[in-house]
């Protein structure tokens, strides 16, 4: 038991600084530290952890039980452990028939185990106290870096507003460029449009001069005609005029014969009639072509004067036309010169913003890559510190899991020595109608042929809880026992809790 004891007081406190210096962070475990300190510091609580006390408690029931009479009842333990778990343990157990060295013992156990007790209780509050301090110092580390981390991030803010609004001045200057170059294109469009109308003035003033001068000759010819027809008329009327007194101041010669007198006026009558159909249907040819002439000349007349109306009237909306598209062209040379003026003022100022803006990009460049260069360090420092922070989880479990180890160890032992202890007030053997399920791991029978007496204790395992086997007699006959007994018998091998911790006892 003074091993155990010693073995405990040299491991226990290690895991307890483990667990007690987990985290950085302010949780369950950091104020666990900070009550267990603030209990020692009043004097009211000193002990290490739940799982530790239990593991005294244990160990103090295990002790005291120890004085109890029996014939067989001396039990040595010697328990070391490491930081992951139970490495390696042996257990102990001569037989003895002296009750006086058993009583002894078990009061020297007693002390021993109270003055462990104590100065584990001591060495396990100092360690507390560091690992509290150790985790206040992490808790400051970690709020510096987030109280810069955060102050890093304003400052990005601030410098990405501050670029945004550099960005939309530049768009409005390029709009304005913009719309200052679609104002020039306007122009030059309207003074396109203005020289192609011009053009095309000129054109249908040249068209319109010559249709004028090709309907006055044609008036002219028209006129010749009339005269010529005029001339011709007058030439025949006084031709037949001519004829008519040449004919009346002939002498008429008349034929004597009546007969050849009537053939002579039939003849005389029928050129009569011939020449007044010539003369009608003369007068009715030139009176038709004088009627045509007139027509003619009266619609050269009408198409000259609307010629001259559409033309006068194209004329005005052209003029009217010429003169909005000066004015236009005016105002545009006008707006021009001050879209010019106005596009010089912002282009300087442009050239100023743009000189004064790219100053700031390469500030902020400079600034933002120092601190990315601070973040990236910021980052690194607080993956290192969660790094610990999981080592320090990592020691922490493995510590909880030792203690409860160490728990189910000090209660499977207790629950065993007490077995063999109430071993002789029982018969050791156990009859196979008994027993129903294996004493080692609860296994429910289901045949006979399951059931296997352990040649030793005389209780009834399964195939797999008796599966050792020990050398006894003269003859070195093996018979099958179960763990227990085999730890009993054999001292040269180790513990069956080495390899796996044993069963809590329910």
């Amino acid at each position: 038991m003074s091993e155990s004891l010693a073995t405990v007081d040299s491991i226990v406190p290690d895991e307890l600084i483990t667990a007690q210096s987990k985290n950085k962070i302010p949780d369950k475990s950091s104020q666990k530290c900070l009550e267990s300190e603030n209990e020692s510091s009043d004097g009211t609580k000193n002990r290490p952890s739940n799982d530790s006390e239990e593991a005294f408690q244990t160990i103090q029931i295990e002790s005291s039980c120890s004085s109890f009479s029996s014939s067989d009842a001396e039990a040595k333990i010697s328990l070391p452990f490491n930081s992951q778990g139970p490495m390696g343990s042996k257990l102990l157990i001569d037989s003895s028939s002296n009750q006086e060295s058993i009583n002894h013992s078990s009061t020297n156990t007693i002390k021993q185990n109270e003055l462990e007790k104590s100065n584990l209780n001591n060495s396990g509050q100092r360690k507390n106290m560091m690992a509290c301090e150790m985790c206040n110092n992490y808790e400051m580390q970690l709020q510096d870096m987030q109280y810069r981390e955060a102050v890093l991030h304003i400052s990005i803010g601030q410098y990405e507003k501050n670029i945004v609004k550099l960005k939309e001045d530049l768009k409005k200057e390029q709009s304005f460029e913009n719309e200052l170059k679609s104002l020039s294109s306007q122009v030059d469009q309207g003074q396109n449009s203005f020289e192609k109308i011009s053009n095309k003035f000129a054109k249908l003033n040249k068209s319109a001069n010559s249709s004028i001068a090709s309907l006055i000759n044609q008036i002219d010819k028209l006129k010749s005609d009339i005269v010529r027809l005029s001339s011709d008329n007058e030439k025949l009327i006084g031709r037949h005029l001519k004829k008519s007194r040449e004919m009346l101041s002939e002498s008429i010669s008349l034929p004597e014969d009546p007969e050849a007198l009537q053939f002579y006026c039939l003849q005389l009558r029928e050129d009569l009639i011939q020449a007044l159909y010539n003369r009608e249907h003369l007068e009715e040819t030139l009176r038709s072509e004088n009627i045509f002439l007139k027509e003619q000349l009266l619609g050269e007349q009408q198409s000259k004067e609307n010629i001259e109306e559409n033309l006068a009237h194209e004329n005005k909306t052209l003029l009217v036309r010429t003169q909005n598209l000066e004015s236009e062209l005016k105002n545009y040379k006008k707006n021009f010169d001050q879209i010019k003026i106005e596009s010089k003022m912002f282009q300087n100022n442009y050239e100023d913003l743009s000189r004064s803006s790219s100053q700031k990009i390469e500030e902020l460049e400079t600034k933002l890559q120092i601190l990315s260069d601070n973040k990236a360090k910021s980052a690194e420092e607080i993956a290192s510190l969660r790094s610990k922070v999981q080592s320090l989880q990592i020691d922490l479990d493995n510590s909880e899991q030792v203690q409860r180890d160490f728990v189910k160890l000090s209660q499977s032992l207790q629950v065993q020595l007490e077995k063999i202890r109430q071993s002789d007030t029982e018969v050791r053997w156990q009859h196979e109608d008994d027993v129903t399920e294996c004493n080692g791991c609860k296994k429910c029978f289901h045949s006979r042929k399951e059931k296997i007496n352990c040649m030793h204790c005389g209780r009834i395992f399964c195939s797999d809880c008796c599966s050792k086997s020990i050398q006894s007699g003269p003859n070195k006959r093996l018979f099958k026992v179960c763990q227990v007994c085999h730890t009993l018998l054999d001292h040269q091998t180790a513990c069956w809790f080495v390899n796996e911790v044993p069963l809590s006892p329910t």
